[in-house]
Protein backbone atom coordinates (compact mmCIF):
# COMPACT_ATOMS: atom_id res chain seq x y z
CA UNK A 1 0.00 0.00 0.00
CA UNK A 2 1.51 3.32 -1.08
CA UNK A 3 1.15 6.29 1.25
CA UNK A 4 -0.24 9.65 0.95
CA UNK A 5 -0.76 13.09 2.67
CA UNK A 6 -4.18 13.28 1.14
CA UNK A 7 -6.90 13.39 4.39
CA UNK A 8 -9.38 12.42 1.98
CA UNK A 9 -9.10 13.45 -1.26
CA UNK A 10 -9.21 10.09 -2.33
CA UNK A 11 -12.39 9.26 -1.03
CA UNK A 12 -14.19 12.28 -2.24
CA UNK A 13 -12.99 11.01 -6.19
CA UNK A 14 -13.78 7.63 -5.45
CA UNK A 15 -17.35 8.90 -4.24
CA UNK A 16 -17.58 10.97 -7.74
CA UNK A 17 -16.35 7.84 -9.60
CA UNK A 18 -18.84 5.63 -7.87
CA UNK A 19 -21.98 7.98 -8.95
CA UNK A 20 -20.55 8.36 -12.49
CA UNK A 21 -21.29 4.59 -12.82
CA UNK A 22 -17.66 2.59 -11.60
CA UNK A 23 -18.79 -0.71 -10.71
CA UNK A 24 -17.64 -1.81 -7.00
CA UNK A 25 -16.01 -4.37 -6.63
CA UNK A 26 -13.72 -7.04 -4.09
CA UNK A 27 -10.77 -4.40 -4.01
CA UNK A 28 -12.09 -1.14 -4.32
CA UNK A 29 -15.22 -0.75 -2.73
CA UNK A 30 -16.75 2.34 -0.09
CA UNK A 31 -15.43 1.17 2.84
CA UNK A 32 -12.62 2.36 5.15
CA UNK A 33 -10.86 -1.30 5.07
CA UNK A 34 -10.53 -0.75 0.73
CA UNK A 35 -7.26 0.39 -0.01
CA UNK A 36 -7.73 1.61 -3.45
CA UNK A 37 -10.94 3.28 -2.34
CA UNK A 38 -8.94 5.70 -0.01
CA UNK A 39 -5.49 6.12 -0.99
CA UNK A 40 -4.12 7.96 -3.87
CA UNK A 41 -1.57 5.92 -5.01
CA UNK A 42 -3.56 2.88 -4.55
CA UNK A 43 -6.80 4.11 -6.80
CA UNK A 44 -3.84 5.02 -9.03
CA UNK A 45 -2.44 1.49 -9.51
CA UNK A 46 -6.21 0.19 -9.55
CA UNK A 47 -7.03 2.16 -12.17
CA UNK A 48 -3.83 1.74 -14.30
CA UNK A 49 -3.95 -1.81 -13.38
CA UNK A 50 -7.10 -3.06 -13.87
CA UNK A 51 -9.05 -0.57 -16.49
CA UNK A 52 -5.80 0.58 -18.70
CA UNK A 53 -5.72 3.65 -17.71
CA UNK A 54 -4.13 6.42 -20.15
CA UNK A 55 -1.69 8.27 -18.12
CA UNK A 56 -0.39 11.69 -19.67
CA UNK A 57 1.99 14.29 -18.09
CA UNK A 58 0.17 17.48 -20.47
CA UNK A 59 -3.59 18.16 -20.86
CA UNK A 60 -3.11 16.89 -24.25
CA UNK A 61 -5.72 13.69 -23.82
CA UNK A 62 -7.66 14.55 -20.94
CA UNK A 63 -11.91 15.17 -20.35
CA UNK A 64 -14.11 16.22 -17.99
CA UNK A 65 -14.05 13.54 -15.32
CA UNK A 66 -10.49 12.34 -15.78
CA UNK A 67 -8.44 12.08 -12.64
CA UNK A 68 -5.44 14.96 -12.12
CA UNK A 69 -2.53 14.09 -9.88
CA UNK A 70 0.10 15.73 -7.90
CA UNK A 71 2.70 12.31 -7.49
CA UNK A 72 0.82 10.14 -4.11
CA UNK A 73 -0.32 12.87 -2.53
CA UNK A 74 -3.37 14.67 -4.06
CA UNK A 75 -6.22 13.77 -6.31
CA UNK A 76 -8.84 15.56 -7.77
CA UNK A 77 -11.65 15.50 -10.36
CA UNK A 78 -11.53 17.43 -13.66
CA UNK A 79 -14.82 19.41 -14.17
CA UNK A 80 -13.94 21.83 -16.74
CA UNK A 81 -11.66 21.96 -19.62
CA UNK A 82 -11.02 25.64 -21.31
CA UNK A 83 -10.78 26.97 -18.58
CA UNK A 84 -9.18 24.00 -16.50
CA UNK A 85 -10.85 23.70 -13.53
CA UNK A 86 -10.81 20.63 -10.84
CA UNK A 87 -12.95 19.55 -7.87
CA UNK A 88 -11.95 17.74 -4.76
CA UNK A 89 -11.61 17.74 -1.04
CA UNK A 90 -9.25 17.82 1.85
CA UNK A 91 -9.32 21.26 1.21
CA UNK A 92 -13.01 21.62 -0.23
CA UNK A 93 -12.54 22.73 -4.17
CA UNK A 94 -15.66 23.32 -6.29
CA UNK A 95 -14.92 23.68 -10.12
CA UNK A 96 -11.57 25.27 -8.93
CA UNK A 97 -8.64 26.83 -10.93
CA UNK A 98 -5.81 23.97 -11.67
CA UNK A 99 -3.30 27.00 -12.29
CA UNK A 100 -0.89 26.36 -9.46
CA UNK A 101 -2.11 23.54 -7.87
CA UNK A 102 1.26 21.06 -8.71
CA UNK A 103 -0.91 18.51 -10.70
CA UNK A 104 1.60 16.56 -12.66
CA UNK A 105 0.23 13.79 -14.12
CA UNK A 106 -3.10 12.91 -15.32
CA UNK A 107 -5.66 9.50 -15.88
CA UNK A 108 -8.60 8.81 -18.72
CA UNK A 109 -9.84 5.61 -17.71
CA UNK A 110 -13.52 5.96 -18.38
CA UNK A 111 -13.62 4.00 -21.67
CA UNK A 112 -12.49 0.71 -20.51
CA UNK A 113 -15.21 0.59 -18.20
CA UNK A 114 -18.48 -0.83 -18.67
CA UNK A 115 -21.46 1.21 -17.00
CA UNK A 116 -24.51 -0.47 -16.12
Amino acid sequence: MIASRCNDCTDFVSQAIDYGGFTPDNVWYPQYSSWAWKGVGNLWNYLYDNYTGTVSATWSSVTVGDLAFVGFDHVGMITNINPHRFSGHTNDRWNYPMDGMGFNRYMHFWDTITKP
